[in-house]
């Protein structure tokens, strides 16, 4: 296994490739619960409508890569790889949605720009380099570009939460803060 060249998928072919298997459909659910979480926000408007869906998909994305194996390089391509490469397109694709949707609301809301900066770069580098690494795997160094790819996009899940709970931290203080004045 060579991080370089192979995908992060491919681990699932190995003798301990159950982990990897198991690792997609973890962060899979945890991602449904995240969005089952925005669903409730999106209802009180404290995050916006789209996120659940968009994470939603992100999270059953996941659930299919690890449910459907990839092909062996060398192999013949079957109908559960074909169905774990459109897996991978579904997550790169939300991934890159995601923030490039966040960056869209950050910026009509005039909140932010730093944050709205990182929002755009992140979507513009995970459909980047998770293109690049489809695209250009005797050139560059795929299994590395697509690991970039799941890096600045997963980093950005965590920043995104991480902002939606010091919003609602805020936003319950100053609830909590009014009751107590009223």
């Amino acid at each position: 296994m060579n991080p370089w060249t192979d995908y992060v998928s491919d681990l699932s072919l190995s003798a301990d490739g159950w982990m990897q298997v198991a690792s997609f459909i973890i962060c899979g659910w945890l991602l449904l619960g995240f969005s089952a979480a925005l669903c409730q926000l999106a209802e009180t408007r404290a995050a916006p409508g789209w996120a659940p869906v968009v994470f939603g998909v992100m999270g059953f994305g996941l659930i299919a890569a690890g449910a459907f194996q990839i092909d062996p390089t060398t192999a013949r391509l079957t109908l559960h790889g074909e169905l774990h490469y459109v897996a991978s397109f579904v997550i790169a694709g939300s991934l890159g949605l995601a923030a490039l949707l966040a960056w869209r609301d950050l910026r009509h809301l005039g909140r932010n720009p730093a944050l709205a900066s990182y929002c755009l770069a992140t979507g513009f580098v995970v459909v980047t380099l998770f293109t690049a690494s489809l695209l250009a795997p005797s050139v560059a160094s795929p299994g590395l570009l697509e690991r970039l790819a799941l890096l600045a996009g997963s980093a950005w899940v965590v920043v995104y939460a991480q902002r939606l709970r010091r919003t609602l931290s805020v936003n319950r203080h100053e609830f909590e803060r009014n009751l107590v004045a009223a």
